[in-house]
């Protein structure tokens, strides 16, 4: 509702860009062992072993930290030099 609002309220001098970011994982002080990605990453360190509890179908999306750092980066950069 608020991405159809911004979009409603488009003009010359206001252009939103809106991120839609997935389950973000990467390395944090207070990691989250409920993510898939982590967890299988955890267990792939620990044991050695890459274990699939599932068939294999099931999809999530997620993105790195960074990658969502760079892409704000990216942007706040691009909005700087069109002020």
């Amino acid at each position: 509702m608020n991405e159809q609002f911004l979009q409603s309220i488009t003009d010359n001098s206001f252009s939103p860009i809106i991120f839609r970011n997935a389950t973000v994982y990467g390395a944090s002080p207070r990691l989250r062992f409920d993510l898939v990605v982590n967890n299988l990453s955890g267990l792939a360190y620990t044991t050695k072993e890459i274990k699939m509890d599932s068939d294999g179908t099931p999809w999530r999306p997620f993105v790195h930290i960074l990658d969502i750092s760079q892409q704000s980066n990216s942007r706040w950069k691009h909005q700087s030099k069109s002020a």
